[in-house]
């Protein structure tokens, strides 16, 4: 059945399915009916396909049920929720359509979608999930800002429906199931835009010329990338750069490959003489320490990322031969220091530290000559077990308050799932709070769960863990769509 209208969904495939076993499979008829026979006994959950429509396991479908021969036939009703479409058009400052202008459509967890208005009316397009959306344009480089007034300079900026720069002043557009929204036009805004002139250097000191400079924004990874060529004296300029965080970025391809990236930001006027310097990459040492009451021992198994605070590349760690690791291919800038699951292993990540400092969830400028990373572990752990009503096919998923946690430590946000009596177990847990969801389905990967965090928490359970306990926690199943 659609879920909106109540009628009857025909052609639909249908699928009941016992232990992730081949599961038995009809299509719905004119009434939206199915049968299904020879069905062996056991217990099972349904599950419903039709293009137009999302497919999920409503309440009914959800619950296992039970299959027995020789009693009446088993009745379920399956209702699937259709489609949402959101159109609309890009705008220039004047009103006139946009064509080849990038279009991103952002919901609350991070989800995103992106497209291109590619038609002569600036026209765009997007199939979605019900739910609360934010919408932006960015015009293409083709696109010619408004003429200057004077000596101002104006650029086109990233814009946000409908017609902010500021993503906090965006409207949020509300998308129900079946919904079909039209004309949700943008309108790009031209900000006042200056200049930056400065020199690309090699790691001597002296000019880099012929080489690319790039010039992206810090804050939007999905921004436009501006490139200019260094002079004979390594000179290099930007025009039309409006306010706010950038990031400039070069690299030399000789033997020994050498990068230069540094932050500017634009507050109002020019920016003159700004020096960005090319420098080798190096290796930073990385220890893995358990730790104990009493005692520490160097353990293996352990693996690190360095992710850059523009974004981009994550170099990891490698353990060579001798059982020492380190980090490869790694340029002066900041980092932060993520720290990935600790396969067949017993602990949690208790702390890192670079030096004498604790880095854990922290941006730390790394450079070259750089004391060793050591991630300290503890095999105290805590454990959350707990009920789910009606679990069925539900995923248990569970963060740590903390958000330096959240940030660092890649096995900070583990997922479960229900035994058949409904129960879930989840150990090796740092001590601390946790909220703790059961949802009915979960697409999301870490990223997407931990920035949903903000929108979700009024779902969650929170459970404190502690050393070497175990907490008891009972969860609902509830739905996983950001509102």
């Amino acid at each position: 059945m659609d879920s909106v209208t109540g009628t009857a969904i025909s052609g639909a495939s249908v699928e009941i399915e016992n232990a992730g076993k081949a599961p038995y499979q009809a299509t719905s008829n004119a009434q939206g009916a199915f049968r299904i026979e020879g069905v062996a006994d056991g217990t099972y959950t349904a599950l419903a396909f039709k293009d137009g429509f999302l497919t999920v396991r409503d309440e009914a479908a959800r619950k296992p049920f039970h299959v027995v021969g020789g009693l009446d036939p088993v009745q379920l009703k399956i209702t699937l929720t259709p489609r949402s479409r959101l159109s609309g058009h890009v705008l220039d400052g004047n009103g006139r359509p946009v064509a080849g202008a990038g279009i991103l459509l952002k919901q609350g967890g991070g989800a995103i979608s992106s497209g291109t208005s590619s038609d002569t009316e600036g026209g765009y397009s997007f199939d979605v999930r019900p739910g609360a959306y934010f919408l932006s344009a960015r015009a293409p480089l083709k696109l010619t800002p408004p003429a200057p007034v004077g000596d101002q300079h104006y650029a086109w900026a990233k814009t946000w429906f409908p017609g902010v720069t500021d993503l906090t002043a965006a409207q949020k557009i509300l998308i129900r199931p079946g919904a079909e929204l039209v004309d949700q036009d943008i309108k790009l805004i031209a900000e006042k835009a200056y200049a930056i002139r400065g020199y690309l250097r090699d790691s001597n000191g002296d000019p880099a010329p012929q080489l690319a400079i790039t010039l992206t924004r810090s804050d939007d990874s999905q921004a436009l990338q501006r490139t200019a060529l260094s002079a004979k004296d390594g000179s290099f300029e930007f025009g039309d750069v409006y306010d706010g965080d950038w990031r400039l970025s070069a690299r030399s391809d000789a033997e020994v490959v050498s990068q230069a990236s540094a932050n500017i930001t634009m507050n109002g006027q020019d920016v003159e003489g700004f020096e960005i310097r090319l420098r080798a990459p190096f290796a930073v040492p990385v220890e893995f320490i358990l730790q104990t009451s009493d005692s520490t021992s160097r353990i293996s198994g352990g693996n690190v990322l360095l992710a850059p605070e523009p974004g981009g590349p994550s170099p990891s760690s490698v353990t060579d031969v001798n059982g020492d690791s380190h980090v490869g291919n790694v340029y002066p800038g900041p980092y932060l220091v993520k720290a990935l699951p600790l396969a067949g292993k017993a602990y949690y990540l208790a702390s890192i530290t670079l030096g004498d400092r604790d880095v854990l969830g922290q941006m730390v400028e790394i450079n070259s000559g750089s004391v060793p990373v050591k991630l300290f572990y503890r095999s105290d752990g805590g454990t959350i077990r707990g009920t789910v009503e009606d679990c069925g096919n539900a995923t248990i998923a569970i963060a740590p308050e903390d958000p330096a946690l959240q940030r660092a430590d890649m096995a900070s946000t583990p997922i479960a799932h229900c035994t058949s009596d409904n129960r879930f177990e989840i150990h090796n847990l740092r001590p601390g709070r946790y909220y703790a969801f059961a949802f009915d389905q979960f697409e999301m990967n870490r990223a997407e769960f931990v920035s949903s965090l903000p929108a979700l928490m009024n779902r969650a359970v929170t459970v404190e863990v502690k050393a070497s306990e175990t907490a008891s926690v009972d969860l609902k199943v509830t739905a996983v769509a950001v509102p």
